[in-house]
């Protein structure tokens, strides 16, 4: 399992110094797949990441903008810093490097974004959706990315998730996927 995560690790910082915007949505989505099925906070913090490099690398006014050269040298520090912590297994560190990764995206998401919300609250909020739709209870779905249970509700009230049938994993296929990523 280090393994992967050293391979997610450095797939995300290569993603985003590559400025390969749908590919790190795609890695987050991927990563609240593997965080919901283990229940993985690590994983789902790196989700975090990766979805909110994807929504603020993906606007012009944002990497236009001179503040973000500087704060994407900054980001990538800390991703850098966090495989290297991750390789020697320290693990504390590795979050560590991860949190200031999310306060580098925080400061710049701040001062040059257009809106009042955050992205990385927004995207807290959106991958717990993806959570609860993946068969997490909305609390677990909380939990497992720190999105306050108001704005999730408010999130997938505005979707048309709770119209959908069948969109959940049956026990057996929760199972089964459980079992493939530990085996991994």
């Amino acid at each position: 399992m280090l393994k992967k995560l050293i391979q997610e690790s450095e797939s995300l910082r290569q993603l985003f110094k590559r400025n390969k915007h749908f590919k790190l949505k795609d890695l987050s989505r991927q990563l609240i797949e593997e965080a919901a099925l283990s229940d993985d906070r690590l994983k789902a913090l790196m989700a975090l990441i990766a979805y909110s490099l994807y929504k603020l690398s993906s606007k012009g006014h944002i990497t236009k903008n001179p503040k973000w050269d500087f704060a994407k040298k900054e980001i990538l520090q800390h991703l850098d810093k966090a495989v290297q912590e991750l390789k020697s297994k320290d693990f504390r560190e590795f979050e560590s490097q991860l949190r200031l990764a999310v306060e580098s995206i925080s400061r710049i998401d701040s001062e040059i974004s257009n809106y009042a919300h955050s992205t990385f609250e927004k995207a807290r909020a959106k991958l717990a959706s993806n959570a609860y739709a993946l068969g997490l209870s909305l609390g677990q779905a909380a939990a497992l990315t720190g999105a306050d249970k108001k704005d999730l509700l408010n999130y997938i009230g505005f979707t048309r998730m709770h119209d959908e049938a069948g969109v959940g994993l049956g026990i057996k296929e929760r199972l089964k996927n459980l079992e493939e990523v530990l085996s991994a």
